[in-house]
């Protein structure tokens, strides 16, 4: 998938593929500068929802766990520093949602339904 932040070309690779995991790379608007913004484990992989504000970037990843169940969360990165980490838990299989604008919109159930 070809992203960019204005700044930067955003090449983001969201499924494991052989010998590699789903991960992001920034290389400048010239081609040059290549550089690994972050990697993700190989049991996850990114559904390919974003949203990008400057040098921040908001995406969803699936994980698989070993017993087969799916568990949806939201991500950060920061392009220029180059760290990444989960802000959310977005559920299991029977719970959906959707990475739209600046927002993030559940349908049935809400997480505020399963307490």
């Amino acid at each position: 998938m070809l992203l960019t932040n204005g700044k930067k070309i955003l090449l983001m690779f969201t499924e494991a593929l052989e010998g590699s995991n789903p991960s992001m790379i920034s290389i400048d608007l010239d081609g040059s500068n290549r550089q690994t913004v972050f990697e993700l484990a190989s049991n996850q992989y990114v559904r390919g929802n974003f949203y990008i504000s400057n040098d921040d970037i908001y995406f969803d990843v699936v994980q698989t766990d070993s017993d087969s169940s799916s568990h949806y969360q939201l991500w950060h990165a920061n392009i220029e520093s180059k760290e990444a980490q989960e802000v959310a838990d977005l559920g299991s299989d029977e719970q959906f949602y959707y990475l739209c604008g600046c927002c993030l919109l559940y349908t049935s159930p809400s997480p505020r339904d399963c307490s």
